[in-house]
């Protein structure tokens, strides 16, 4: 296996799972090893690589993707067989973080790396880490539904926490709400599709998704990136499609711009 002898990864926050054993995998016997998914949540970051013991199961995944599919991974069920979990810098080789899993058959893994490479003397609970998401399935939603699987990744500028953070639409009186994300957790939430967007023209009809701090008034991220609708006019939010899964990363650093700046990315999750 590949060693692992610069972190140690924090508990509590290393292991974190929605709910379940996880989704099916299929009806063969070659479909029932574990699926694995890599994301990289690091905004200070080019790119990074994850590793499965010696073998690279995501190569130089970039801010803010994912690889392009679960991929499947024998399965192993004997703790001295276990893989060592390993996220590492593509060009330095400096591995971030790392942990000792087993996977069980039948199940499907979001592994995602977030926090930062780069924090002050004070600031270590920012560092890179490791979580390891299982999904409860991975079966489309049905009828006109889609699901959005919420992760807090975002940072507040050097000296201060990383409070918790309420998910909602805009307003006063949200129709969708997931409240009190801990730095590093995930939460599920089954919402309508269609689209969320800023109204301009009258505002009170704006529904678009907003992350707010759970200590404080005011928005820190909204959904606000342009996309076009299918009669090619440009909006502002996002289009949700129906039976899709959503991992909606809300991440970046408080104050910065560009790429490190305060956003929400929508993945799209494949289903099965």
């Amino acid at each position: 296996m590949r060693t692992n002898g610069l972190v140690i990864a924090l508990a509590g926050i290393a292991a974190v799972m929605l709910a379940g054993c996880g989704g099916k995998s299929g009806g063969s016997a070659a479909l029932k090893d574990p699926q694995m998914l890599f994301i990289n949540a690091v905004p200070d970051s080019n790119g990074l690589d994850f590793f499965m013991n010696e073998d690279k199961r995501g190569d130089n995944v970039k801010f803010p993707e994912s690889t392009k599919n679960f991929i499947f991974v024998p399965f192993v069920g004997s703790e001295d067989d276990a893989y060592d979990v390993i996220v590492e810098d593509p060009v330095t080789k400096y591995q971030y973080d790392g942990e000792v899993r087993i996977f069980d058959q039948g199940t499907s893994t979001i592994v995602v790396a977030f926090g930062l490479k780069d924090f002050e003397q004070g600031d270590e609970a920012k560092r890179v880490f490791l979580t390891f998401l299982t999904p409860d399935s991975r079966t489309p939603p049905l009828g006109n539904r889609c699901r959005l699987l919420v992760f807090h990744g975002y940072n507040r500028s050097a000296g201060f926490e990383n409070p918790p953070i309420d998910f909602q639409n805009v307003g006063d009186n949200p129709l969708y709400k997931a409240e009190n994300l801990l730095y590093g957790r995930v939460q599920a939430l089954d919402v309508d599709s269609g689209e969320y967007i800023e109204d301009l023209a009258n505002p009170a009809n704006s529904n678009y998704f907003v992350a707010k701090r759970n200590d404080a008034e005011g928005e820190i991220v909204e959904a606000l990136d342009t996309f076009r609708d299918a009669q090619g006019n440009v909006k502002r939010g996002v289009n949700l499609l129906p039976g899709k899964i959503y991992f909606v990363l809300i991440t970046g650093v408080e104050g910065r711009t560009g790429v490190q700046r305060p956003r929400m990315v929508f993945l799209d999750i494949p289903t099965e």
